[in-house]
């Protein structure tokens, strides 16, 4: 009976758990927050923490299953209106907000070993933080408010606390500490009043108005200890010696510098993110160009790779000739020469950058080994700092009009090149709605390539390279990085029977303070097209927004531009476009000047016509993103949305559950006790409600005490249902709808008495009725 009666003998430790649980949520989640940049994410997880501590308090009588499911239903609106927001429909997140979360959820785990902490809130990782959040919470909230376990509560919460900890090295943060020790302390004392309330009234509470934590001499032992501790726990650190330093054993560096190896499949976008960028290595040349280590020519439908990253089976060397497959003439016209000098730092692994196409090394004194048909140069024995040496590389740059004569670019080393697995539809219909206007290969080429610089650059965007997630990026978004830009291309040219692949390198870095000289730093990796002309071997081409290969202007983009300013970084590239033979206009989509021409919104490009040659424009839509709802407007609009939902689901469901206790009532006795039940429930929402073991008489005593409007009327009603839940004498139907209506008149009554803003309150007062009569 005291444990049945531990709550409503000490109301307010429901009110102090409460606080201290939503105190503790809202400091763990923003802590762990901090796995993300910026302050947005962490205030959007102390948010959802909050809410789930609110809806799981809300529901703490009820079973834990209806508690469960509503808890989930609230997940999926955080869900919708934080993460997707433009897949809810009329406010509600359904089968479209299902489906991205589901897509999302898919893509945790590529996600997390793409980025570099702090991460930035793309979908996944953040639907990822929020869904632990989110249970985080309900499981505190069900631990301490039903198990009745403060300090197993404590551990999912300080998790989140802590996980932050190990992921980033920003130092101590001791206002996440204060904050989560004051919520433990303060769900500690939440606890212990509940605990002491089941030996009777707490009577710090008993016969108070209004809620108080006790006077000083009630509280001053409890508040001297909390304060004891608390001190204890944040100073005490501190004094030790050794706090702050580097640790006795580092696990990250083992006290080297640090280094960077950089995954060709994988690991290109992390270190576009990192905050702090790192050199891996100066190259002097006498000419700047794109600084390539490896290619990939192998799609899976999940991603691009190549089954020789090793080199094995290639050519050993340490200095000599090397060249590529297929050969060239080495006295093919409109070539220049690269002479380089590496000198490694921050880079490590085994692929040695080159610029394309090498003819000749100088090595470091080691065996090299050399794959002819992808061009790699791999040190087996893996690069080290200070490790230098020399390549010269010959660039191939045809003019315009020889690549454009090339009718066919099919041949015996093409084959392997243009093969791909089951593809959707819409790629191949893109890739020939934009190429097949043009004549020749080349042109497809540059129609393919101009189409992707439209799109916009952003790394803020959930990784993928699968064939689901190419047909989202160019039909939907619009929108992405270097691998993805590539990747989309070469399956595009690969469609229309282009042999293509994806080289991996660096663009051309900063200029250094000697002359040609350049410093490559993790923030030049870098990911382009190569496609195969069979007399020219591999040409680049770049479809990434921004970016630019200055030693193949001629090639990617064939107009004649200033070479000064051209360091492949990732600031915008200013470009006119210049007519060429055949009438067609080529130049960079995304430059002012070639939008001139045309109405407002389009772009007018000159074009050949497939049959006759002769120029003619085009306009070309610009690729306008939809309408964009600032996220402000929209968590507004949706919290203000399931607010209202929830104000309006209160009152009609409690109106649907008395006109169901009514319904179900058959017999007089039962329609007595449910009159009476009925008009308790709407007095404890006017704040006239029972207490606890409080008799039918007592309550009236107390009741007309307070309200001196009540009458016999309400006499009848109580004599009624004593007899009807105490006695065995038979209740006359009549009877039964004379106590229907007093309950009725008695709300009336309560209702005038009550402040106006109680009665309003009423309306949404969640306190479940007291104990059943009978």
């Amino acid at each position: 009976m005291a444990t049945e009666q531990n709550t409503e003998k000490a109301p307010a430790s429901r009110l102090v758990l409460l606080v201290a649980l939503l105190l503790l949520v809202v400091d763990a989640s923003a802590a762990f927050g901090r796995v993300f940049q910026g302050f947005r994410p962490q205030l959007r997880l102390a948010m959802a923490a909050g809410i789930a501590v609110v809806l799981a308090s809300a529901l703490e009588r009820r079973h834990v299953l209806l508690a469960l499911l509503v808890s989930a239903v609230g997940l999926a609106m955080a869900i919708g209106l934080l993460i997707f927001p433009s897949t809810l429909k009329y406010g509600l997140p359904l089968a479209a907000t299902a489906r991205a979360a589901a897509r999302a959820w898919s893509m945790i785990g590529d996600t997390a070993r793409t980025e570099v902490a702090p991460a930035r809130p793309l979908a996944p990782l953040f639907l990822a933080g929020l869904t632990a959040v989110w249970a985080a919470s309900f499981s505190a909230h069900a631990l301490a408010a039903r198990a009745r376990s403060p300090f197993l509560a404590l551990l999912p919460l300080a998790a989140l606390v802590g996980f932050p900890s190990i992921l980033l090295k920003g130092g101590a943060r001791p206002l996440y500490v204060v904050g989560f020790l004051l919520g433990a302390l303060a769900l500690l004392f939440g606890d212990s009043l509940r605990r002491v309330g089941q030996w009777g009234p707490v009577t710090m509470w008993q016969g108070k108005g209004r809620f108080s934590l006790g006077t000083a001499a009630t509280t001053r032992g409890a508040r001297r200890i909390g304060l004891l501790c608390l001190g204890v726990a944040v100073l005490i650190p501190g004094a030790l010696p050794g706090y702050g330093r580097a640790g006795l054993v580092d696990v990250h560096s083992n006290g080297q510098r640090l280094r960077v190896s950089i995954d060709p499949i994988v690991d290109i976008r992390p270190q576009l993110l990192r905050h702090d960028s790192i050199s891996l290595f100066v190259v002097t040349s006498n000419e700047p160009t794109y600084w390539r280590f490896a290619s990939l020519d192998i799609y899976n439908g999940r991603q691009w790779r190549s089954d020789n990253l090793e080199a094995s089976g290639g050519l050993e060397l340490e200095a000599g000739p090397i060249g590529s497959v297929p050969a060239l003439d080495p006295n093919l016209p409109n070539t220049r020469v690269l002479n380089q000098h590496y000198q490694f730092q921050g880079l490590s692994g085994d692929w040695m950058p080159a610029a394309f196409d090498p003819v000749e090394i100088q090595g470091p004194g080691a065996k090299l080994r050399y794959d002819p048909r992808t061009s790699m140069l791999v040190d087996p024995e893996g690069i080290q700092p200070g490790l230098s040496y020399d390549v010269v590389s010959r660039v191939v740059v045809p003019p315009f009009d020889q690549l454009d004569a090339v009718r066919s670019l099919a041949g015996a080393e093409t084959g392997q090149y243009v093969k791909l697995p089951p593809i959707p539809p819409e790629i191949s219909a893109l890739a020939h709605r934009i190429a097949d206007p043009e004549p020749t290969p080349y042109r497809k080429i540059l129609a393919i390539q101009d189409y992707l610089r439209r799109f916009t650059y952003k790394e803020n965007v959930a990784p993928g390279h699968d064939v689901d997630h190419l047909v989202y990026f160019l039909t939907k978004l619009k929108a992405g990085y270097c691998e993805q830009f590539a990747g989309a291309m070469a399956v595009m040219l690969r469609t229309l029977g282009i042999p293509a692949r994806v080289a991996v390198g660096f663009t051309t870095g900063q200029p250094g303070p000697a002359p040609h000289t350049y410093q490559v730093t993790t923030q030049n990796a870098h990911v382009w097209v190569e496609a195969l002309f069979p007399k020219y071997g591999w040409l680049p081409f770049e479809p990434t927004p921004t970016r630019r290969n200055p030693a193949a202007l001629g090639i990617d983009f064939p107009v004649a531009l200033s070479p000064s300013g051209q360091n492949g970084g990732s600031a915008s590239q200013q470009a006119c476009s210049h007519p060429l033979p055949g009438g067609r206009i080529v130049g960079d989509p995304l430059s002012p000047t070639c939008t001139r021409g045309g109405r407002k919104g389009q772009r007018t490009q000159q074009v050949a016509h497939p049959n006759t040659g002769e120029g003619s424009k085009v306009d070309l839509p610009a690729l306008h993103p939809g309408h964009q709802w600032s996220w402000r407007f929209l968590l507004f609009a949706g919290g203000a949305l399931l607010v209202a939902l929830i104000l309006a689901a209160i009152p009609i469901g409690k109106a649907g559950r008395r006109r169901v206790a009514l319904a179900r009532a058959k017999a007089p006795r039962d329609r007595v006790l449910a009159a009476y039940e009925i008009m308790a429930d709407h007095a404890a929402g006017l704040g006239f409600g029972r207490v606890a073991a409080e008799t039918l008489w007592e309550f009236r005593i107390r009741l007309k005490d307070r309200v001196r409007d009540l009458d016999g009327d309400f006499d009848r009603l109580t004599g009624l249902t004593g007899r009807a839940a105490y006695s065995d004498r038979d209740i006359a139907r009549e009877q039964a709808d004379q106590a229907l209506a007093i309950s009725r008149r008695t709300v009336r009554v309560l209702r005038r008495a009550a402040p106006g803003g109680r009665r309003v309150l009423a309306w949404f007062w969640l306190e479940r009725p007291g104990r059943r009569l009978g």
